[in-house]
């Protein structure tokens, strides 16, 4: 919600009915805003996919994206435009993603930091001069969403991969195309939304040549999650859902 700067809070399942479902029983405000305040979530912006205005997302300037999750958003993009939705590649009403960037590590690592061993705590008004900046930023994606319904980008640049135990967290290695990265570059996915107090729902996008599957989020204006999830329940419907896995 408005009230907090960063907030991750949502259902895992294996369906969009599920999600919405879930969302019914857990949306709304907490018990001492609920003596004057009520949710009502907007419905779904469409109810056909061709309806759908989508902005597709598929490089960050800061988080490189594996070639075979790219080509999969990308398919996903097209199969979207075959049916008639209105897909854009670009806008010039997108926030700067690697000035949101900044903003959102700032307010993540102050909140991450506070209590650990030789942590450097930020002044008040750092903080705040953050929050003004993630304020304007919340206004740009509300103009960005007059212009579209949803935006399509991956939920991170590779399918799973193996755990990296390395204490030092500055050393963790993340290989990308065969490439070494930085492993929490990637978090600048995650951000995208989280920084905008945005909704977002992650649906399936393909699988990798080895069989790992790898998602991508639908990210939607503020207080429209219907819009998302009513989004991802006509992509399961077209495009397929959850899969199991062999051997579950």
């Amino acid at each position: 919600g408005a009230g907090v700067a960063l907030a991750v809070v949502g259902p895992l399942a294996r369906s969009a009915a599920e999600l919405e479902l879930a969302l019914d029983v857990l949306a709304g405000p907490d018990v001492e805003e609920a003596r004057g305040y009520q949710l009502a979530l907007r419905p779904a912006r469409h109810a056909r996919l061709a309806d759908y205005r989508v902005l597709v997302l598929d490089h960050h300037p800061l988080a490189g994206v594996d070639d075979e999750v790219k080509a999969g958003l990308n398919g996903l993009a097209g199969c979207l435009q075959r049916l008639g939705a209105e897909v854009i590649r670009s806008s010039s009403r997108l926030p700067d993603l690697a000035g949101a960037h900044g903003v959102y590590t700032g307010l993540l690592m102050a909140a991450m930091s506070r209590g650990q061993p030789g942590a450097q705590p930020i002044s008040s008004h750092e903080w705040m001069t953050l929050l003004d900046a993630q304020a304007g930023i919340r206004r740009q994606w509300a103009d960005l969403f007059e212009e579209v319904d949803v935006v399509l980008a991956p939920v991170h640049g590779t399918a799973a991969f193996p755990h990296d135990d390395e204490p030092d967290p500055s050393k963790r290695i993340l290989t990308l195309n065969g490439e070494p990265t930085p492993y929490f570059a990637q978090v600048a996915w995650a951000g995208v939304a989280t920084l905008g107090n945005l909704p977002a729902t992650a649906i399936p996008a393909g699988r990798t040549k080895a069989g790992l599957p790898f998602g991508a989020q639908v990210i939607g204006p503020y207080l429209e999650d219907r819009t998302t999830l009513g989004f991802a329940a006509l992509a399961e419907r077209e495009f397929g859902g959850f899969e199991r896995p062999p051997g579950f």
